[in-house]
C-alpha cells in the first residue's frame, strides 16, 4: 500500500498517470486505422518525455527504468507501424484487429475493445515499469 506521508509519493503518482495514458493509448491504437495510429503514437511522446524526467529527477535515474521506457516507447512506435491487412472500420469498437484480423477483446474495466496479440509485448512492458523492483512502484497504489 502507498504510504501517503511517503516523500515520494507524489512521484509515483504522477508516473502512474503517465503510464496510464500511454496504456490507454496504445490500447486505442491496437484497433485505429494507420493514419491515426501515427497520431496516436505522437500523443505519447510528452508522456514519455515527462516520465524519463521523473526517472532522471526522481527516482534516483535508475538503469532500468531507462531501459524500459526505451523498450515501451519502441513498441509503441512499432505498434503505431502496423502493416492494416484490411481496411479499418470507422466504429470505435472493431470486431476484428485491422492488423492481424484477430477478434477483439474487451473487459469491463477497460473503455473499448483491443487486439490482445498486438498490445501483448507492450502490456509486458507495462507490468514492468508499475513493478517495485525495476520500475516506478506504481504497483502500491
Amino acid at each position: 500500500m502507498l504510504d501517503s506521508f511517503d516523500p515520494q509519493t507524489p512521484y509515483i503518482l504522477a508516473a502512474s498517470s503517465h503510464l496510464d495514458f500511454i496504456k490507454l493509448r496504445y490500447l486505442q491504437m491496437s484497433v485505429e486505422a494507420a493514419a491515426a495510429r501515427r497520431q496516436t503514437c505522437r500523443g505519447t511522446e510528452a508522456e514519455f518525455a515527462a516520465l524519463r524526467w521523473l526517472n532522471e529527477h526522481r527516482f534516483g535515474n535508475s538503469p532500468s527504468i531507462a531501459a524500459l521506457l526505451d523498450a515501451q516507447q519502441r513498441a509503441v512506435t512499432a505498434a503505431s507501424t502496423l502493416a492494416i491487412n484490411e481496411p479499418a472500420s470507422r466504429l470505435r469498437e472493431p470486431l476484428h484487429c485491422p492488423a492481424c484480423g484477430t477478434k477483439t477483446e474487451k473487459f469491463p474495466y477497460e473503455r473499448w475493445r483491443y487486439c490482445v496479440p498486438c498490445v501483448k509485448e507492450l502490456n509486458e512492458i507495462h507490468f514492468e515499469l508499475e513493478g517495485s523492483d525495476r520500475g516506478f512502484g506504481t504497483w502500491l497504489i
